[in-house]
């Protein structure tokens, strides 16, 4: 089905038009294919869940390599055809539903599978947060994702945002291979990128609401210094923010997005 001849052959059957509204843009390329599921390591026997499994292109090499895959697409019509299709496939269920809206600890427990998915690009930044904070949370993601999120997530000190800051204190991402808008049909308008994402066990909750009030805070005016936006936000003397910066081996001309995860949980520590 990685091809765009069999998949526009296969749409045309359905009555489907792919909508752009929805992130329908489906991947016509084997070897990214095999790419993706080699990023998570998937092994016999081990649960996976993909969303937006389209026409099955990634539910099939998972199913090959011996996982048990739960499969969740939005569009009905989509999941009926997969049903049938895969129907007597013991290792393959798909589920029509939601992601943003679905009970995952129905089907997973946490720390028992993995997420491997060619996700729609208007749903990446949603569901990432959701997997990586809330239970039951996957070991490994390994995602074809918009090219630009993806160097988002991965961001050095000096490029870090809201978003690489919450990623990078719950996971490893690393960037595997960018993926061409022409290696999907139909194209989007931007390149994508296949990312590995390794869990890491999660912080205490305490500790966590800390990091994300003053991040925010420290976010809330890019272009600022930060410790204008944190004295501001916390309503305390910059000199004492200043001090703050220096032992957490920041200079004070700084900006929110120099700071690493380790950086804000030192400020947290003296600030909160």
């Amino acid at each position: 089905m990685a091809n765009r001849a069999a998949l526009k052959t296969i749409l045309a059957q359905l009555g489907i038009r792919p909508r752009r509204s929805a992130g329908q843009h489906f991947l016509v390329d084997p070897q990214t294919v095999d790419d993706l599921v080699d990023a998570a390591d998937v092994r016999a026997s081990e649960t996976v869940l993909e969303v937006g499994p389209g026409l099955g292109v990634v539910t099939e090499a998972l199913a090959n390599r011996g996982a048990t895959v739960l499969a969740i697409e939005l569009d009905r019509t989509l999941a009926a055809w997969l049903t049938r299709r895969y129907r007597g496939r013991p290792n393959i269920t798909v589920v029509q539903g939601d992601i943003r809206r679905w009970r995952l600890p129905e089907y997973v427990q946490d720390g028992r599978y993995k997420v491997v998915s060619s996700l729609p690009f208007n749903v990446t930044s949603l569901v990432l947060r959701r997997w990586l904070e809330h239970p039951p949370r996957p070991t490994v993601l390994s995602l074809l994702i918009q090219k630009e999120v993806a160097e988002r997530v991965t961001a050095p000190p000096g490029r870090m945002s809201l978003l690489s800051v919450s990623v990078q204190y719950l996971g490893t991402p690393t960037i595997v291979r960018p993926v061409s808008q022409e290696l999907f049909w139909p194209p989007p308008e931007v390149d994508g990128a296949v990312i590995r994402i390794e869990v890491k066990p999660l912080p205490p909750e305490a500790e966590r609401k800390k990091l994300w009030r003053l991040a925010r805070i420290g976010y809330s005016a890019r272009r600022k210094m930060l410790y204008r936006n944190l004295a501001a936000g916390l309503r305390i003397e910059p000199a004492k923010v200043n001090d703050a910066l220096r032992s957490a081996g920041l200079n004070e001309g700084c900006r929110a997005q120099d700071v690493r995860v380790e950086q804000w949980l030192a400020l947290a520590k003296k600030l909160l």
